[in-house]
């Protein structure tokens, strides 16, 4: 039974129904009210359109919502839903659909019969699968599929990750899907303790005595009964790994989630010594949770294994799963090992899941070929022959990469072309370079003139014609850049272990200061190397084993990133406005982590600025603490230490600052643009705090839409009054969003002739571009901008001040959706919202390619997706390198 207050909210959505239904209204809103339940009547609405009911206390929606035969829009997040009823599939003119933020376990399998559907949200739930027939859908233009926060199965992770496009060709194929019983095993352990013995007997070969040792990753095939279905068998693909240190972070990038694991250890050597203990730690770090790990002890029958076990199991629970003893010489312990490995690999969630009969024919032959890798061209044709198209093609070469059984950057203008098949041909070039004396002595700088002394002297004799391939993977893996205006490399794991003097600018007084420490539970391996590698284009040229000194000119910004003790890290950043810089170093750290080590546990704390007597206070406050003080608008918080009140926001950006909304924090930089025009304040930190507030607006409106271009200008191409803009032809121009940079591009021009209707719909997403891209004028003819001039900011002005115009004429007309703004600080508005599902929709018709005039998606090192132009891309994706005249 309802409580008294439950009840008085369902009779008042009753009212609002029979409102609606009275005056023949196309819109009701109940966003907000407390509802736990709809009354059935509001399936009487035939005529509505748009139905908002975000933010209530929704576990069920009424089987009478089938009967909004008419409904376009159907918001629904921020509820409690489990499942949605079967009745939403006969909505056929539903164009979008928001469920994010609820509890749905799955979808109606008749979801693909929602044939007008644009857009679909479903971020943050709890979706393991999708069915089959959403891949019937057009969803793969706008930013129309959602799916970010969802508990998914393989492989849908890893196709949702390569795009979209991807994962419905995925869904598409399955009407021909075979259950597929097979997962990756990987060997690991220290080098010389038996793994390539071990593999080779569970093979069924015969023990050969003094096998030479595993330099790199050698992948075999090993095939087991199914322990419960008959006749069935499950495939391992066994990747043996070499146990050389040197190679330990390069064979990071192969362990995967859900995949066996045997960490083997000889008893001769003692537990110590064989580190059992650190390989699971790092499976662990490595890929979390889902990892299944079996211990391993070769040469049982020389010496009895001692190891606590017991022990091992309780501080790893979910992790290990098994212990065994064997020798590979005698045979003895292999039958149980095959029976016990079996058995776990069984309960591996992808076991039993659909592929493609074509596609997994496909896979058979391009992993059964022989060379170490082929050119894309041949990927293909082996593909065609096994009836895939071309969309196909891209997903399974897609799927394969994520999955480790290739490597294949297909969105890479340099590496498109190549398909490796033997990872461990790279890892081993890759490992050549890492065991070079002669990098190594230049503190981390690969000479590319003596890239033939490394790889034609080594055992395998890697042709030239691969040398700017391996230069561009090591690049893509975070391993090296290259150097400006040189032949030369720098190599983040070679740097020297001296700490250099620190060159920060001395400008204090002007300067404020934000610091951060990241305390880890155990170490990162790399982690130095990788973030001096990441953000290589702040690069100051001074850098060490355990740290990193960074410069970003445009914004007099600085930061060091060092280790300072054993599992911390310091990120200090100084600037006239460091909110930006520190940001984004911040967030590339936590998207670094997130990438490489999911399995890491950490905490970010912010130091104290108080003092304790005479000396700095030692205190420290959680960052996430700190962010939910913002959030409850809890202006200030005690230190422990020091027992001084200190300003949140001042601890979070530098600066004592209210919260508000977008819109008003965009009029506020307009106000500090006009202070520094008076010579009140520093245009590099105007600078900073415009880019900071360019990005918080982009990542607000990546919550909505990421999948097309997001910043735009519009004018006039057919002279009227302004007041006839309905009579007007505008053209629509997008911007490249590259940080710093950004700027319209032409090629990406679009006529618009569309009726006030359209106008009124994307007004409230124009209105906050514009006064986003208004913070952008001020830097035309200085060298904070390498695109503006002051022609440019003159047009640019000239088309913002178009827009808002259009905007103020659409308010005056009393525009009956929300106020023309109105998000929270990191939110954009309903409205905008909706405007921006708009202009996405009138891309998405103009474009049909979404070729964008040469706009791509890339992925800064802070974890940002922005839309770059072909002059940018550069930066973002560099190709492959020209090697020196003379090798």
């Amino acid at each position: 039974m309802m409580l008294s207050q439950d009840a008085r909210y369902f009779d008042q959505a009753r009212d609002e129904i029979a409102r609606v239904a009275q005056t023949r209204g196309t819109s009701l809103r109940l966003a907000g009210r407390g509802l736990r339940a709809i009354p059935p009547e509001i399936g009487d609405l035939v005529a509505l359109r748009e139905l908002d009911l975000r933010s209530n206390l929704l576990t069920e929606l009424p089987a009478s919502i089938g009967r909004l035969v008419n409904l376009r829009e159907l918001h629904l997040d921020a509820n409690r839903l489990k499942a949605l009823p079967e009745e939403i599939v006969g909505l056929r003119k539903l164009q979008h659909l928001g469920v994010s933020s609820n509890r749905l376990e799955s979808l109606p399998e008749r979801v693909g019969s929602l044939t007008a559907l644009k857009s679909l949200h479903l971020r943050g739930n709890q979706l393991t699968v999708l069915p089959r027939s959403l891949g019937r859908l057009d969803l793969n233009r706008g930013g129309g599929l959602l799916l970010e926060g969802n508990p998914f199965k393989d492989p849908l992770p890893s196709l949702i990750a390569s795009g979209i496009t991807n994962l419905l060709t995925y869904l598409r194929s399955l009407d021909d899907g075979e259950p597929q019983y097979e997962a990756k095993l990987l060997l690991v352990g220290e080098g010389e303790v038996g793994k390539s013995s071990l593999l080779a007997r569970m093979r069924g070969e015969s023990f050969i005595e003094g096998r030479s040792t595993t330099h790199g990753i050698e992948i075999r095939r090993l095939e087991l009964d199914h322990p419960s279905l008959v006749g069935s068998q499950i495939v391992l693909n066994a990747w043996d790994f070499g146990g050389q240190e040197i190679y330990r972070i390069t064979h990071q990038f192969f362990f995967s989630r859900r995949c066996m694991y045997l960490v083997v250890w000889n008893p001769r050597q003692g537990r110590e010594a064989n580190e059992v203990e650190d390989w699971v730690r790092r499976i662990r770090l490595r890929v979390g949770e889902d990892a299944k790990v079996l211990i391993v002890a070769t040469h049982s029958d020389i010496r009895r294994p001692e190891l606590d076990y017991n022990s091992l199991r309780s501080r790893f629970p979910t992790i290990i799963v098994g212990n065994h003893a064997i020798d590979s010489k005698s045979g003895s312990g292999l039958q149980e090992l095959r029976s016990s490995l079996a058995q776990e690999s069984s309960l591996l969630p992808q076991m039993g899941e659909l592929l493609s009969r074509k596609w997994a024919l496909a896979r058979q032959e391009i992993l059964g070929l022989p060379e170490p890798q082929i050119s894309h061209f041949e990927f293909s044709t082996v593909a065609i022959k096994h009836g895939l198209g071309i969309d196909e093609t891209t997903a399974l070469a897609a799927l394969l990469h994520d999955l480790g059984h290739i490597v294949h950057y297909g969105d890479d203008a340099g590496l498109k072309d190549i398909v490796v098949l033997q990872p461990e041909w790279l890892t081993k070039a890759i490992g050549y370079v890492l065991e070079d004396v002669g990098t190594r002595e230049a503190g981390g700088i690969l000479d590319h003139t003596r890239l033939r002394e490394i790889w034609q002297s080594a055992e395998d004799d890697y042709p030239e014609r691969y040398y700017p391939y391996f230069l561009r993977l090591m690049e893509k893996f975070d391993v090296s850049y290259r150097l400006p205006n040189t032949h030369a490399s720098l190599i983040g794991q070679l740097v020297p272990y001296e700490r250099p003097e620190i060159p920060w600018m001395q400008d204090g007084d002007a300067n404020r200061r934000l610091s951060l420490v990241c305390v880890m539970n155990e170490e990162a391996p790399g982690l130095i190397a990788w973030l001096t590698v990441r953000n290589n284009r702040f690069s100051a040229g001074v850098h060490w084993r355990k740290g990193v000194f960074f410069r970003h000119q445009a914004y007099a910004s600085e930061a060091l990133l060092e280790i300072t003790a054993e599992r911390t890290l310091l990120l200090d950043v100084r600037a006239p406005s460091p909110d930006y810089f520190f940001s984004v170093l911040r967030d590339g750290i936590e998207d670094l982590i997130a990438a490489r080590w999911p399995g890491l546990q950490y905490q970010l704390l912010i130091p104290c600025p108080g003092t304790n007597g005479r000396h700095p206070c030692g205190g420290q406050f959680s960052f996430r603490t700190l962010q939910r003080y913002r959030e409850r608008q809890r202006a200030t918080i005690d230190c422990q230490e020091c027992l001084e009140s200190q300003d949140v926001t001042r601890l979070l950006t530098g600066f004592e600052a209210p919260r508000v909304s977008l819109q008003d924090s965009l009029d506020k930089l307009h106000i500090d643009h006009a202070r520094v025009l008076a010579g009140l304040g520093r245009l590099e930190a105007y600078a900073a705090d415009a880019a900071r507030q360019i990005r918080v607006v982009l990542k607000a409106i990546a919550s909505e839409s990421g999948e097309c271009p997001r910043l735009f200008t519009m004018e006039e191409t057919q002279q009227t009054s302004i007041t006839n803009w309905w009579k007007t032809t505008f053209s629509l121009t997008l911007w490249c969003e590259h940080p710093g940079g950004e700027h319209s591009w032409p090629a990406a021009t679009y006529e618009v002739h569309r009726p006030n209707e359209w106008v009124q719909q994307i007004a409230p997403y124009g209105l906050l571009v514009a006064k986003t891209l208004k913070l952008l004028v001020p830097f035309a003819s200085t060298a904070i901008s390498d695109v503006f001039d002051a022609d440019d900011a003159e047009r640019v002005n000239r088309h913002l001040a178009m827009m808002k115009d259009l905007a103020g004429e659409v308010n005056e007309l009393g525009d009956s959706r929300d106020a023309l703004g109105g998000g929270s600080g990191t939110k954009i508005s309903v409205a905008e919202g909706a405007a921006l599902r708009a202009l996405a929709t009138f891309l998405n018709e103009e474009d049909v390619s979404q070729g964008w005039g040469g706009l791509r998606r890339r992925m800064t090192s802070s974890g940002d997706f922005v839309w770059i132009c072909p002059r940018h891309y550069g930066l973002y994706d560099p190709g492959l390198p020209e090697l020196p005249a003379q090798l």
